[in-house]
This record gives C-alpha cells, sequence and structure tokens, in this order.
C-alpha cells in the first residue's frame, strides 16, 4: 500500500502559504543594520518572531510526519530480524562454499538458483597509528567539541569564545 502525498500536499499547502508569503517579504529585513536603541529592540523581536514561527512550522511538520516515521520505524524493525537472520545464514555458507572451493581452486560453480565464482576484494586494517598520513586522520568533532566545553586543552587544538546571541520568546507572545 503507498502513502497518497496529494492528500497531504493541500493540507500543507493552506498551513505554509501564509508563512512563506510573510517570509518573503521579511527577507528584505534580512540585510537590516543596528545603529540605535531601537533598531536593536526590532531586531530582537523580529528574531522571536522568526523563532516563534519556525517552533510552529516545525510542530506542523512532525504532528504530520510523526505517525508515517512511527509506521515506517515498525515495519523496519519487523524486517530487521529477517533479513539478519539472511545476513548471518549467507556469511556462514559463503565462508564454507569459499574454503572448500580454495580447497579445489576451481572457477565458477553453477547451482539450480544461482551461479558462484571467486573474486579477490581490498581489504584493510590499521597496524601503526603514528605512521598514518594526517591527510587519511578525521578529527572527531563531536568529542572535540565536549572536551572544549570542559575548559580541557587538546594539543593541537585552539579554543575560545565567541559571543552568541541567544534569543527566548516569551510566554504570551
Amino acid at each position: 500500500m503507498l502513502i497518497k502525498t496529494n492528500e497531504f500536499d493541500k493540507e500543507i499547502s493552506t498551513y505554509l502559504s501564509p508563512h512563506l508569503s510573510v517570509l518573503k517579504h521579511l527577507t528584505e529585513k534580512c540585510n537590516i543594520a543596528i545603529f540605535d536603541d531601537v533598531g536593536e529592540k526590532e531586531g530582537v523581536d523580529f528574531l522571536a518572531s522568526l523563532k516563534v514561527a519556525e517552533k510552529a512550522i516545525e510542530e506542523k511538520r512532525k504532528s504530520l510526519s510523526g505517525p508515517f516515521d512511527k509506521t515506517a520505524k515498525h515495519i523496519n524493525q519487523q524486517f530487521k530480524e529477517v533479513l539478519d537472520t539472511i545476513k548471518r545464514l549467507r556469511a556462514d555458507i559463503e565462508t564454507n562454499v569459499t574454503a572448500y572451493r580454495d580447497s579445489k581452486e576451481g572457477g565458477s560453480i553453477a547451482g539450480d538458483v544461482g551461479t558462484a565464482a571467486n573474486r579477490f576484494v581490498w581489504r584493510w586494517e590499521v597496524v601503526n597509528k603514528e605512521a598514518i598520513p594526517m591527510k587519511y586522520l578525521v578529527p572527531d568533532e563531536a568529542k572535540i567539541q565536549l572536551m572544549v566545553e570542559a575548559e580541557m586543552e587538546i594539543p593541537g587544538i585552539k579554543a575560545w569564545q565567541e559571543r552568541k546571541l541567544t534569543v527566548r520568546t516569551k510566554k504570551n507572545g
């Protein structure tokens, strides 16, 4: 059974249409410069309004997509157990067939349902971390961020704080 997305297109379009027209108008304000306290207040109000709109739109998206996400998760869980069992069985049988084929160094073999042949594939493992060229190393940004926030020094990492504006919306607005 396929989900008919056009059933939701009208609801989504109706919901987003006023937001899109307002955003189109507000996009012109994105280049506003703040020169005084009045402009700063307007900027904060503008940011808070955008945050309120963003939250409302995200809630609407989740209300529409949530049931599908839960259904997909349930379906995937049911199939996963069967597929994992099949993968384990395949791996076991491939190991046994490969071992037998290696002992007789044969070409391809045809069964009633399929064929099999040996081929060479490249594999690798780390044997000396220190010898790996830097261009192949990728920093773990999440772990580095946690260490930096805990004010821990990491050799080779420069950490600093930047001022970032935090916008909160009022409960009644």
